[in-house]
């Protein structure tokens, strides 16, 4: 019942695998397949059919068949150099989120990135409003190569002051004053920010 109950594909199939056995690899004995039989006579157990493994694997992949596909984008880089050398890190992301154009008039302080990051080692992973302050905006970003990043970010317009916070946007320090920030990411670093802009 208990692995019934911590299941979580119940909507994808309704076919769980109990391995049992004696030891390690000695298979199961006359005593086990008695109570496993004994099982189905209780009231509210889920149904156990006694199978092998393939058989099992087989019969889910038949059911497989019966499910929707599910589409994906697969795309292959040649680069020179590694990874990051490459650009693949770039590249990824731009397949994964697209830029999206919109009609509309662009006012030259529009044109200007809110926020921006002057190392290529960050990417910027999301600039929002606060949920806690509507007068202060959330800047994520996270170190992308592996290696020890000092950066500085600045912005479009004047940072009254920001913060450190944790990803549920907690300050994790007193705020500073200052035009923009300066700090230090460790390799794959995720880093956090109020800021309160002018």
């Amino acid at each position: 019942m208990k692995t019934w109950e911590r299941f979580h594909n119940k909507d994808v199939t309704r076919d769980v695998l109990i391995s049992y056995g004696f030891g390690d690899g000695g298979g199961v004995t006359r005593d086990m397949l008695k109570m496993r039989r004994a099982s189905d006579r209780i009231p509210g157990i889920p149904h156990v059919k006694t199978s092998t493994a393939g058989e099992f694997f087989r019969k889910l992949h038949a059911d497989s068949r019966r499910h929707p596909e599910h589409l994906f984008t697969y795309a292959l880089l040649p680069h020179a150099g590694t990874v990051t050398e490459g650009g693949t890190i770039e590249a990824g992301c731009a397949l994964n989120t697209p830029v999206r154009w919109m009609p509309g008039a662009l006012r030259e302080q529009a044109a200007r990135p809110l926020l921006a990051v002057d190392s290529p080692n960050l990417m910027v992973d999301a600039v929002k409003p606060c949920n806690a302050d509507p007068a202060a905006v959330i800047l994520r970003l996270h170190e992308c190569r592996g290696t020890r990043s000092g950066f500085t970010v600045s912005a479009s317009r004047p940072v009254l002051r920001w913060a450190p916070c944790d990803l549920l946007e907690n300050e994790t320090q007193p705020p500073q004053a200052g035009p923009g920030i300066r700090d230090t990411a460790h390799p794959f670093e995720i880093k956090c920010y109020k800021l309160w802009l002018r």
